[in-house]
């Protein structure tokens, strides 16, 4: 899914303002954010160049980080079900 995601952010770099929403939206009641919101926060503040090569990267880290997207949201409901119908390749990347 990040991969697609990684194409339309380097069509539409101002996508990026949704993720960030969805973050803002995300942090608890008392303002405080857990580890995965910093780390995400922290993502998403990278250059352009950084940020898609990490959401790519093939770690645990990020599979871990990839659970809690807050980019999920940059993709159509169709483009999301497309991805689950396909067996994906491991380590394949597309930018």
């Amino acid at each position: 899914m990040h991969q697609l995601i990684a194409i339309r952010l380097r069509r539409q770099p101002e996508l990026l303002d949704i993720a960030r929403e969805h973050l803002a939206h995300w942090v608890t009641g008392d303002g405080k954010s857990t580890p995965w919101l910093t780390a995400w926060r922290n993502i998403l503040d990278q250059p352009m160049d950084v940020l898609l090569a990490t959401i790519q990267e093939d770690s645990e880290r990020m599979a871990t980080l990839r659970q809690f997207t807050p980019l999920a949201g940059l993709l159509t409901p169709g483009e999301r079900w497309r991805l689950y119908a396909e067996e994906p390749t491991p380590g394949d990347r597309l930018v």
